[in-house]
């Protein structure tokens, strides 16, 4: 280990929750806001300890515009004393934050960063930013195959992956989420979030053991889930800290 290594410091986040579910009236910054919070009063930092605050969004419009990382960090214990920059790469926009600040560590450009990311499905629809995409990019590409749902579907029908193997990993994945639950290993990276109806502690979107519904694809071939959920995040990813 070099004196350039990133290495992470401390890592938090909220419960996720469903779409219109416990977050439904709880805006983006007060996802975020808690979190950085939370991490300083880990490690008894403070905003002039913290180079940068790198915060990923994909949907960066109307509540989630206007640089909304410096939104977070002027709200935060932060404050004045550490910029902040809104990163978008869709769906990879929190992972995008992560790797620039631990790039920028490695690259001997900054000591101290925090970096994660969050989005509200449920105040900033997803789908609602497509329609004004450049009328050019359809001669180009299916926009309709850009949505997740269908992306999913190229992907799985490219690559011959089953809906029977897709139901298995799902089925795992829930299954161990609702371990960790029961079992107390989501605790130490959880921040409950006040609402006004209440504090939420745990992930609202794990659907546990439960058998779902299942629903037919819009041409009529094959099977998806017949639900849908979202998961608003607020900084649900690591901050880097060279040592």
């Amino acid at each position: 280990m070099t004196s350039n290594t990133p290495v992470i410091v401390e890592a938090v986040r909220t419960p996720q929750g469903k779409e219109d579910g416990v977050y439904a009236d709880v805006r983006s910054e007060d996802l975020s806001i808690p979190l950085i919070d939370e991490m300083l009063d880990r490690t008894g930092l403070t905003g002039a300890d913290v180079d940068d605050l790198l915060w990923g969004c994909a949907q960066q419009r109307d509540e989630q515009g206007n640089n909304v990382a410096r939104v977070i960090a002027l709200l935060s214990e932060l404050g004045e004393d550490t910029p902040a920059t809104t990163i978008n790469r869709w769906c990879a926009s929190s992972a995008e934050a992560v790797m620039r600040a631990a790039d920028a560590i490695a690259a001997g450009q900054r000591d101290c960063l925090i970096a994660g990311g969050m989005e509200s499905m449920s105040r900033v629809e997803m789908s609602a930013n497509t329609h004004n995409v450049h009328p050019r990019l359809n001669d180009h590409y299916n926009i309709a195959h850009l949505q997740m749902g269908m992306t999913a579907e190229k992907v799985a029908d490219t690559h011959g992956v089953s809906r029977e193997e897709q139901d298995k990993y799902a089925l795992r994945s829930h299954e161990r989420a609702a371990d960790a639950t029961e079992s107390g290993r989501f605790a130490d990276e959880i921040v409950p979030i006040e609402t006004d109806d209440g504090v939420v502690e745990k992930d609202e979107a794990g659907r546990g053991r439960q058998p779902q519904r299942r629903g037919r694809r819009p041409d009529g071939h094959g099977d998806r889930p017949g639900a849908r959920h979202a998961q608003p995040r607020g900084g649900d990813r690591p901050r880097t800290r060279r040592l």
